[in-house]
């Protein structure tokens, strides 16, 4: 089923910011409540999304869009 429509901005999403490694140093790190991200958010890393059954880790260089079905999409 389709997820609620949302623009660009994932911020509603965010719940924090924690530290976590990436290439060697730990990075500033936003985190993301899947659960409240809308369809056509965008995400720039580095960026962690909890899901219940997961967790998704979008690395400094990718870029996560959330689709109309609530598929994160990486690119770099």
């Amino acid at each position: 089923l389709p997820i609620d429509k949302g623009g660009r901005d994932a911020s509603p999403a965010s719940k924090e910011r924690r530290k976590a490694y990436f290439e060697g140093k730990f990075v500033d790190t936003r985190v993301y409540d899947y659960y409240k991200l809308k369809a056509d958010n965008v995400i720039e890393g580095p960026a962690i999304v909890e899901v219940r059954e997961t967790t998704a880790v979008v690395r400094p260089e990718q870029e996560c869009r959330v689709d109309e079905y609530g598929n994160m999409i990486l690119r770099l």
